[in-house]
């Protein structure tokens, strides 16, 4: 059965109109009606302006959508038990066209006339089917991650565009075993399949004030996930979105069922609204695939923690922080710590733990310095903090700092009804052995990326990579602004979209070339400050992710890195993703300074993305 739905009339962010040539309003509507084969149009009549126009657009959309049955088998299909029409109407009721050609032929009352070509009908329909297939290659590559979210997100998101299209069940797509599919077909088949591979399992329990915290371990196919969205069951109700990472999530009871029933988030419809303008109205309607997402964990053999749970891991932390350096660590810039040294930075780790467990924040102060002081404490009043199980610590030294890694904590959000796993880095001086800075780690995918020994510098310039990104992303997360004013130059680039921004004197002038194929507009350090302090003002919490990382060092011979990641910016009123570049100078890793910021929600279609080709180095 062919399906014909019109909600990517409604959706697309730019509408493409016409130029019609006409001395008057009446010879315009004579124009265009004379040539269907060319418009689309619509009549509305009311005696408030607004609504005239309203009616106008709807009756356009109708016409819209007369031309794309006519092209059709001329089945009605239904499902879900809703008919074409129904969708139609739905659509119509709830969406605004936008840069639709309007004219007014009269007033009191209003009689409007809106018309666009069917050019760019056909255009919107050929932008949305390569939308489409973008979401499809990123939930493709997120998939061979294990960033279960990711994939999910997009495959869904694919999904729902691809049922807008007039030629839905036309679509085909060669998979990844070389064959032609009808995607349509295929995708319903692999969102269920991802759903069900998807396994949650309870590894411990611990007491957290009144509650039981189950520690929850999730993988794919037998592999712990990169990331997984997901509710629960509390026994009363369903539980706030969880975010779970790098295999480990969290489940919150006043008393522990035998049996926990989990719900993977496969649709996204907050974020979808906050970050695609083309699928804010199609999330919202009733007429949506849905798939069976309930898994069950039988809670058989956990128990609470107990205290010769902790002793063993704290004589493995010893061993393994005397003898184990971290994952990817290279031996020639890291030193062993003596067993007395390691005890001291465990009973410290051990400390913090339980201020955080009884919420007495003050009573460990004096193990940081007044720098990690403020982290920790923005860190502590981002969302309500819980420590998720016993963390396996490991201690690893380079040159002056001791790293701690790591402390699992969840930070819940109840206005934004989200939680969100983090692991938590402490480092240490290594003479005072003062806590200095606390960052989130970035996902395993990220850092494994970055710290893979192929690359063509040291693993000093790997090491300070990771802790850059990890103190940027942890500076939005905890919406530090002061921190970000102090990384950016004063005369930093600044390029959003496709539109160069500079202020002027160059630091080291670095520039960029082809100066001539970017438009420009004129910005400042301060304004773009500025505008992140009002977002972050208005924002509950904010989560930004870094992945799919391109790092090159410049040819200068200098600790400068161009570095090219994907972001994912996520709060609870607005989303984005796109394309970040920076250009960051680790000369003095202490003090890094970012000289270029790029951020593009796409490839541009003439250049591509920027990076360390589009600047010079003098």
């Amino acid at each position: 059965m062919k399906k014909i739905i019109c909600a990517a009339l409604l959706t697309f962010g730019t509408l493409f109109t016409c130029s019609v040539t006409a001395q008057t309003a009446e010879q315009t509507v004579r124009i265009v009606e004379a040539d269907h084969t060319a418009y689309y149009y619509g009549h509305g009549y009311a005696d408030d302006y607004d609504q005239a126009v309203q009616k106008a657009k709807a009756q356009l959309v109708g016409d819209i959508c007369l031309y794309i049955k006519s092209i059709t088998d001329g089945t009605i299909s239904t499902e879900n038990g809703v008919s074409m029409e129904e969708r139609i109407s739905t659509y119509t009721n709830m969406t605004q066209l936008r840069e639709v050609e309007t004219v007014v032929l009269s007033q009191e009352p209003f009689h409007v006339f809106c018309y666009l070509t069917k050019n760019s009908v056909q255009k919107m329909f050929e932008e949305r089917q390569n939308r489409m297939f973008e979401y499809v290659r990123l939930a493709q590559k997120a998939e061979d991650k294990l960033l279960i979210t990711d994939a999910l997100q997009y495959y869904y998101w694919g999904l729902i565009l691809l049922r807008t299209l007039p030629n839905d069940h036309a679509v085909t797509f060669v998979d990844a075993q070389g064959e032609k599919q009808i995607l349509s077909d295929w995708l319903n088949r692999h969102i269920q399949d991802l759903i069900e591979g998807v396994t949650f399992e309870a590894a411990g329990i611990s007491d957290v004030d009144d509650w039981k915290s189950v520690d929850v371990k999730i993988s794919y196919q037998g592999r712990p996930v990169g990331n997984c969205d997901y509710r629960y069951w509390t026994g009363k109700g369903y539980s706030q979105i969880v975010r779970a990472k790098d295999g480990h999530g969290i489940a919150e009871f006043g008393e522990v069922p035998t049996r926990l029933l989990f719900y993977v988030e496969y649709a996204f419809e907050n974020e979808a609204k906050n970050m695609d303008a083309e699928l804010r109205d199609i999330v919202q309607s009733s007429d949506k695939p849905k798939f069976e997402n309930t898994c069950v964990a039988n809670l058989t053999a956990t128990s609470p923690a107990s205290a010769a749970t902790a002793s063993s891991s704290a004589a493995q932390v010893l061993v393994m922080g005397q003898n184990a350096p971290a994952k990817g660590a290279s031996e020639s810039v890291e030193t062993s710590l003596s067993q007395e040294k390691a005890q001291e930075c465990y009973d410290a780790l051990q400390s913090v733990q339980r201020a955080i467990k009884s919420k007495n924040y003050l009573s460990v102060q004096q193990l940081f310095t007044p720098d990690g002081w403020e982290i920790f404490e923005d860190m502590v009043k981002n969302g309500t903090p819980t420590i998720i199980r016993e963390p396996e610590l490991t201690f690893t030294q380079v040159d002056n700092e001791i790293v701690c890694r790591s402390v699992p904590m969840s930070f819940k959000f109840p206005r934004s009804g989200k939680t969100i796993v983090e692991n938590v880095e402490f480092r240490m001086n290594s003479t005072d052995l003062k806590i200095k800075s606390v960052a989130f780690m970035l996902n395993q995918e990220a850092e494994a990326d970055i710290m893979n020994p192929d690359k063509n510098w040291d693993d000093r310039s790997r090491r300070q990579i990771v802790e850059f990104l990890q103190n940027y992303q942890t500076a939005y997360s905890l919406k530090r602004t002061d921190y970000l004013e102090s990384i950016f130059s004063e005369d930093a680039l600044i390029i959003v979209g496709t539109k160069l921004k500079q202020a002027p004197k160059l630091e080291n002038q670095i520039r960029p070339t082809n100066l001539e194929q970017y438009k420009y507009t004129k910005a400042t350090k301060e304004q773009y400050i500025n505008a992140l302090r009002r977002v972050f003002a208005s924002a509950e919490f904010v989560n930004l992710q870094l992945k799919d990382n391109e790092i090159l060092k410049s040819g200068t011979g200098e600790e400068i890195y161009g570095i090219q990641i994907r972001q994912l910016y996520a709060s609870n009123s607005y989303a984005d993703e796109g394309y970040l570049f920076l250009v960051v100078d680790l000369r003095n890793p202490d003090d890094p300074i970012i000289h270029v910021r790029v951020w593009q929600p796409d490839k541009d279609p003439n250049f591509g993305l920027y990076d360390l080709s589009k600047f010079s180095f003098n």
